[in-house]
């Protein structure tokens, strides 16, 4: 039986309860999307917003962000299953900048406001989070996909049905192999139990910085053990919830708290797009990644229609995360934002 293994802070939306190139940018009117419906929250809100520092704070916070970066990279070693890093799927023999130069694609609304889809299918690697749909928008998401993010419901995971668990995204979306079969991967949660490849493509997992039940390792038997080394390689839980803390400590206090957010929301924990940059920039895969769509700003969803849904889950500080982010890009780690407004 393979035991639990320690895992930090807090769960994130999916357990909760079930549930480089230059264009010019081009305002562009969105296409038709399909109606989004979540079942966590009924309604939209105000969310959390984050004011940058100035001046001699500045200075102090990004020294502090940096430190924090640097720590962090030891509770994040090895944070995707590679052939490497003690995965036995010789299917996973993914090797340090082999992915070449990523281009990570989130679900921002503001994505639809530029037509950087066929820069994004230059890439040598597209990454995409989630089974939003791909193919209708193309001209600003672009087409292809090589690595895809699956976060699997709390439902399919406490299961345990390996075969479910890689189709059962939180966004409730279906998967369907025109939009979303990657040519090189499929990354998922630790804890949710996978078989080794779904469609011939092999099936690793990734590593969270901030999130406790998604974090937790389970007993998914035989078809698991190609994972049993990376996973004893997991840091003990102090060490994730210190390594988010300081990052999280020197900028709290630039977080304005919306009115929604009560005891169960006022911790602040990174979304999962987030710990999806973290851990391909620790894992040195690609040589370089750009970001579309990864909101300075909470948004809806681009497939969202109209203001459905929520723009973002309470105690996600999409500005802290952005500005996290923007230091480490002025600091001359590989990480170009782009499509964010």
């Amino acid at each position: 039986m393979i035991p639990l293994i320690p895992y930090a802070l807090i769960a994130s939306v999916l357990c909760i309860k079930n549930a480089c190139l230059l264009r010019a940018s081009v305002p562009l009117e969105s296409p038709r999307v399909q109606n989004f419906q979540r079942k966590l929250l009924k309604r939209d809100f105000e969310p959390d917003k984050f004011s940058k520092p100035r001046g001699s704070l500045s200075r102090y916070t990004m020294k502090e962000v940096l430190s924090a970066y640097e720590h962090s990279a030891k509770v994040l070693s090895c944070p995707i299953s590679t052939y490497e890093c003690g995965n036995t799927d010789p299917g996973s023999d993914f090797k340090v900048k082999s992915l070449g130069m990523c281009a990570v694609v989130a679900s921002g609304r503001q994505i639809l406001n530029y037509q950087y889809g066929l820069e994004i299918d230059s890439f040598d690697t597209v990454v995409r989070i989630g089974y939003g749909p791909v193919q209708r928008f193309k001209k600003y998401v672009g087409a292809r996909t090589d690595v895809i993010f699956v976060r699997s419901t709390m439902d399919s995971i406490r299961s345990m049905n390996a075969k479910r668990t890689i189709i059962s995204d939180y966004t409730n979306l279906p998967f369907s192999s025109g939009d979303h079969l990657p040519t090189k991967f499929f990354l998922t949660l630790p804890a949710s139990c996978q078989l080794s490849d779904f469609k011939g493509k092999s099936i690793l997992k990734l590593k969270l910085l901030s999130h406790l039940e998604c974090n937790r390792v389970s007993d998914c038997g035989h078809s698991e053990n190609r994972f049993k080394l990376w996973y004893s390689n997991f840091a003990p839980q102090d060490s994730f919830s210190n390594a988010t803390e300081a990052f999280l400590r020197p900028l709290k206090g630039f977080r304005r708290e919306s009115k929604v957010n009560s005891k169960k929301y006022d911790k602040i924990m990174f979304t999962h797009g987030f710990e999806l940059i973290l851990a391909l920039l620790y894992s040195k895969l690609c040589t370089s990644i750009t970001t579309y769509g990864f909101s300075k700003y909470p948004s809806y969803h681009y497939f969202d229609k109209g203001h459905s849904g929520r723009r973002v889950r309470p105690g996600h500080v999409m500005g802290m995360e952005y500005y996290i982010l923007e230091i480490l890009q002025k600091n001359g780690h590989p990480i170009v934002l782009k499509a964010y407004q």
